[in-house]
Parts: C-alpha cells; sequence; structure tokens
C-alpha cells in the first residue's frame, strides 16, 4: 500500500481533508510522493467512511 503524507494526499486527491478523519503514523515514515519523512495516513476512521456511504445512499435514494 501506498503511503502519502497529509500534505501530498490532499494534493493528489484534490481535496482539504483534515488530519481528524485519518489515523496517522506514529511516528515519521517516509512519503512515496514527496520523499519526505513525515506522519503518514495509515487509514481513514471509520466514523468518516460510514458517513460518507450515507451521503451517497441518501443522494440516491433523492433521485
Amino acid at each position: 500500500m501506498s503511503e502519502f503524507c497529509l500534505d501530498c494526499w490532499n494534493k493528489i486527491m484534490d481535496t482539504n481533508d483534515q488530519p481528524k478523519k485519518f489515523v496517522m503514523s506514529r511516528k515519521p515514515d517516509f512519503c512515496e510522493e514527496c520523499c519526505q519523512w513525515k506522519r503518514v495516513i495509515v487509514r481513514v476512521k471509520m466514523r468518516y467512511i460510514i458517513a460518507e456511504w450515507l451521503c451517497e445512499v441518501t443522494e440516491r435514494l433523492q433521485k
């Protein structure tokens, strides 16, 4: 799995996600995009996955 710091993630995904959305590494790790040692994203927190899924379902139901 690719490991990206939050800055690179936002640049690649064209988003403005905040660190509270993710579980970040405790220690600096190698970001594969900027090639620097920074805290990287380990995974998305479950509550944000569920919230995004609910938004998608709600949008489909409204159509």
